[in-house]
């Protein structure tokens, strides 16, 4: 049961983040695009998605929360680790130095699965 425990701290930083996100991105300015710049960037048109692109960066670009956005994700990532050093430190009964090294080889392998739509 303690492992339920440790999934739950876990998960509390997921909800933390998307809660955080939520709250930012309400912040930003509306942005309107046209119904067809939506349905080909859904679509795969390379330059309704490159227009699409290109009005994000336009409205949000220069507004400093929206520049921070990246970093949430590394911190998110870091906080999860050390939750994950925590755990198998204090369920598996190893040493600091082998839960770290645990740890760091598994969130190498969690960026390598999700690639660089993690950050």
């Amino acid at each position: 049961h303690h492992l339920f425990i440790i999934i739950g701290y876990t998960l509390i930083v997921a909800a933390v983040f998307s809660i955080l996100n939520a709250i930012i991105v309400s912040t930003f300015p509306e942005i309107r695009l046209d119904f067809e710049v939506w349905n080909g960037a859904l679509e795969g048109d390379e330059e309704m998605l490159k227009r699409m692109i290109q009005t994000y960066e336009d409205t949000w670009g220069s507004l400093f929360v929206y520049q921070l956005i990246p970093y949430f994700s590394i911190i998110i990532a870091t906080w999860t680790a050390a939750l994950g050093a925590i755990a198998i430190h204090f369920l598996r009964e190893v040493s600091w130095n082998r839960a770290l090294i645990i740890t760091a080889i598994v969130s190498a392998i969690s960026l390598l699965l999700s690639g660089p739509l993690a950050f």
